[in-house]
């Protein structure tokens, strides 16, 4: 059954000539997957499309069609008003660019995070979602697109990096069926996971960095491990590729919690959290103002790294 916030956010995007596509900072496959996917059905219909993505599409996800025409600064944002749509991301602090910007501009928004309460005129969220890239394929599914391979390319690629190449709790029925239907459609499982897979001599190395500091928080319940400018620098790193690196720290046994921190400015960190249940990270990210899922979250935080990580403490020891 089709929602009314679906229609509503269908009928937005089908009246509107000119697109902005922005999704959050540090895109993942899914943002990204999400936004090239949204940009080749819409410019079918002869729609005028730019997508913005903050430092420009990192290396593993260059492979992912029309990536190559994605806006990476902003004095490359057109001047001209337009309707903006945001992508997996339901706070306009995320998104990197400020929300006085856009003011009288019409503005829809497709996110799946529980979170997420809708920035826009037209919202379609579902928090039971595994991955925008789902909410797309409903969308595409309501306008009856005709499914070709770099759309199906795009959105099999941001389904199966929210649900950990279908390994995730957030796996369903709905996930596999989509799965199907997407190479059915002519996605290439093999090219995407290789992609998705691929590490830079960057990334190892500060792999090794990262294991060598993993270290325990939160009266032990917790484990976590970072990432400083000065390292980034030294490795030749963006904050972008290191995507992946808090699976780390999630993967110490006995632990509720595990965070990841990387300094994106002098003492100002972005923090991935991952949890096992019963913890929720989406509560404590949202103490930070940040957000996401029970399982998987981040927010930003501002300090040394030892400030940060006593804020983070003492709050998980609080929620028990």
């Amino acid at each position: 059954m089709i929602s009314d916030s679906l229609r509503e956010v269908a009928a937005a995007l089908q009246e509107a000539s000119r697109l902005l596509l922005l999704a959050h900072v540090s895109p993942d496959g899914d943002s990204l997957g999400s936004l090239l996917a949204l940009r080749q059905v819409l410019l079918r219909s002869g729609k005028q499309v730019s997508v913005y993505v903050p430092g420009g599409v990192p290396l593993r996800y260059q492979f992912l069609p029309g990536a190559d025409t994605v806006l990476s600064k902003p004095e490359q944002l057109p001047d001209e008003p337009a309707t903006i749509v945001v992508l997996d991301c339901g706070e306009w602090e995320r998104v990197g660019l400020p929300a006085d910007r856009f003011a009288g501009q019409p503005i829809v928004n497709i996110d799946h995070h529980r979170t997420s309460c809708g920035l826009g005129q037209a919202n379609y969220i579902d928090s039971e979602a595994a991955a925008t890239g789902l909410l797309l394929l409903r969308l595409f599914s309501h306008w009856e697109v005709a499914l070709d391979v770099p759309v199906a390319t795009c959105l099999y690629a941001a389904i199966a990096s929210d649900t950990g190449f279908f390994r995730y709790s957030n796996m369903t029925a709905e996930v596999h069926l989509a799965a199907a239907t997407l190479l059915t459609a002519g996605a290439d499982q093999v090219q995407i996971y290789e992609n998705l897979e691929k590490k830079s001599f960057s990334y190892l190395k500060a792999l090794a960095l990262v294991l060598e500091r993993l270290d325990a928080f939160a009266d032990g319940k917790g484990a976590y491990s970072y990432l400083t400018l000065a390292d980034l620098d030294s490795l030749g790193l963006t904050n972008s590729e290191s995507e992946g690196l808090v699976n780390y720290p999630r993967s110490v046994a006995g632990i509720q919690v595990a965070a990841f921190l990387v300094e994106m400015e002098p003492e100002v960190y972005k923090v991935s959290l991952r949890s096992r249940a019963p913890l929720d990270v989406s509560t404590l990210a949202a103490l930070f103002g940040g957000g996401g899922h029970a399982r998987a979250a981040g927010c930003t935080l501002h300090g040394s790294i030892d400030d940060c990580l006593q804020q983070l403490s003492e709050a998980a020891v609080r929620m028990g």
